[in-house]
């Protein structure tokens, strides 16, 4: 790997390419049968992921949960996900991936995501046993949840995840997003 020349200025987004053996399947990069490129370093995905890491994070022993960025999910015994967010019960032992199915899973739609995409991601983790997905269109401001029935529904003014305390207002989770775009230079 050669090093970068100092002062030279990389572009973006950079796009990632991953070959992964049939049996995984990842959220971010399509089947394993067809891994396809996905934009990567996007300032709408990483913003609300800072978002959600630190908020969630900030409540990790009163809540009584774990807060997971980039999580290997194993939905079933042959497919494996990568989570943009995973939230395990605290309790949850060190597993590698993740095989006890999580509290939440939170997929971020990057700007060549479709909404139609997410069906079989969530699909996966309700049939594994997880009890809520968020799925975030940070281009839109729009968010949905989908609990254990895998019924997709917006929610306009807080996520949550029930039976439990967490939740996250959805006009917070973006409004880094609304600062960022409209600064004046």
């Amino acid at each position: 790997m050669s090093a970068i020349p100092s002062g030279a200025v990389q572009s973006a987004p950079t796009t990632a390419r991953r070959a992964l053996p049939a049996s995984v399947r990842g959220g971010d990069i399509g089947t394993a049968r067809e891994p396809r490129e996905r934009a990567v370093g996007e300032m709408h995905h990483a913003s609300v992921l800072k978002f959600l890491t630190i908020h969630l994070g900030q409540h990790e022993r009163e809540w009584q949960i774990r807060v997971l960025p980039r999580q290997n999910v194993q939905v079933s015994p042959h497919a494996t996900r990568v989570a943009d967010l995973a939230v395990a019960r605290r309790e949850t032992r060190y597993e590698s991936p993740l095989a006890t199915p999580p509290l939440l899973v939170v997929e971020i739609l990057c700007d060549e995501d479709r909404m139609s995409g997410s069906r079989e991601l969530i699909e996966d983790y309700v049939a594994m046993g997880v009890e809520t997905v968020w799925v975030l269109d940070p281009k839109r401001r729009r968010a949905y949840a989908a609990e254990k029935g895998g019924v997709l529904t917006e929610e306009r003014h807080v996520l949550t995840v029930e039976g439990t305390p967490i939740h996250v207002p959805v006009r917070e989770l973006f409004s880094e997003l609304d600062e960022m775009e409209f600064v004046v230079e």
